[in-house]
């Protein structure tokens, strides 16, 4: 029992003892022990340290400490820059101690590309039409901000129908992503079928062909021009010589839409007949 007795009073004279004359009074600065240097990956609003990710273990002998850090918030201008984040320890007393850790923020995660399903364009009368990469962007983001590009902005005859339209989105450090539009185009104006009278000549068979060039006398496809002439009849024989002979001539543009008009052919026999006579022969007289 006395060597315990002894053996307490000496911790208390060599260990405890000196602790006390220190911080009374307090004059000792607290220790600051910062994290290493490290990258950080900003987030979807930027990125806030905390205390935490630079303090290391700071410390004081005589109690308790406060800790802080400057800067906390890290954005977009920081991207690829050495920051220093310097942390504050104050002990109870006010003394204060400072260490620095330096941060760098990454950009590595790409944007989020999203298009409109879908868009139609009517061309003008010229034959043309246009988007910007804004008409087809349905909410592209990234924390740092985007740009956006096309891969086609401008639309003629050419493309009448369902092209597929790429959209890039762009962050400011590089980063890309892509969606897709099926951008419609289409050509409202119908054509305009213009027929005219045609006669025509039987040949030496009795036949006839008729073309849908004859019928036409100047039809319009607007801009974009006819695609296809028809006719409903186009072959004639001897029987369609009394007539009447109603020809219907259809245009069609490169859209699909139709005209139609009517044209009124006479058909006409204008050959001589080939008159064969018999071999000279006699008759008797009865």
């Amino acid at each position: 029992k006395l060597c315990a007795t002894f053996l307490f009073y000496c911790f208390l004279v060599f260990f405890v003892a000196p602790s006390f004359q220190q911080c009374d009074p307090d004059e000792t600065a607290p220790v600051a022990i910062c994290e290493n240097d490290f990258e950080v990956e900003l987030d979807t609003d930027g990125m806030v340290l905390n205390v935490d990710q630079i303090d290391d273990g700071s410390d004081d002998l005589c109690g308790s400490v406060t800790l802080s850090i400057n800067p906390t918030d890290l954005s977009c201008g920081d991207v690829n820059d050495v920051v220093d984040v310097v942390l504050t320890v104050t002990d109870e007393v006010g003394l204060v101690s400072m260490c620095t850790t330096e941060v760098t923020p990454r950009d590595d995660t790409a944007p989020e590309a999203v298009c409109v399903t879908a868009l139609t364009l009517t061309l003008d009368g010229n034959g043309d039409a246009s988007i910007t990469a804004g008409e087809l962007d349905d909410g592209s983001n990234d924390v740092c901000g985007v740009t956006l590009s096309a891969s086609q902005t401008t639309f003629d005859c050419s493309d009448v129908g369902t092209n597929t339209v790429i959209l890039t989105v762009d962050d400011p450090n590089g980063n890309s992503a892509t969606c897709t539009t099926q951008v419609t185009i289409e050509q409202d104006d119908p054509p305009v079928a213009v027929c005219q009278d045609v006669t025509i000549q039987l040949d030496a068979n009795g036949m006839a062909t008729l073309t849908a060039e004859q019928v036409d006398n100047g039809s319009n496809g607007g801009p974009c021009g006819i695609t296809t002439f028809s006719i409903d009849n186009s072959a004639f024989d001897c029987s369609n010589i009394a007539g009447p002979n109603t020809v219907t001539l259809t245009v069609t543009n490169n859209s699909g839409n139709t005209d139609t008009c009517t044209s009124d052919v006479i058909v006409e026999d204008n050959v001589d007949p080939d008159a064969q006579c018999a071999a000279d022969f006699t008759i008797q007289l009865d």
